[in-house]
């Protein structure tokens, strides 16, 4: 499952994914649109929110 498609199973935007992540809105496109690779950080609030989110499968 891509970012996206698990974002769009939340029923979020954009938006309120990077708020509830905390990241910036313009990050947060970015990683999920491809066009930068999330950080560590990044991918540490992500699990640390969303505890049932598989990283590996997701970016690697």
């Amino acid at each position: 499952m891509s970012l996206k498609e698990f974002r769009d199973n939340l029923g979020l935007t954009q938006n309120q994914m990077a708020d509830e992540i905390g990241v910036s809105k313009s990050y947060y496109s970015k990683v999920e649109s491809g066009f930068q690779k999330p950080s560590f950080e990044f991918l540490r609030k992500l699990k640390s929110r969303f505890s049932d989110v598989d990283i590996d499968e997701m970016f690697f």
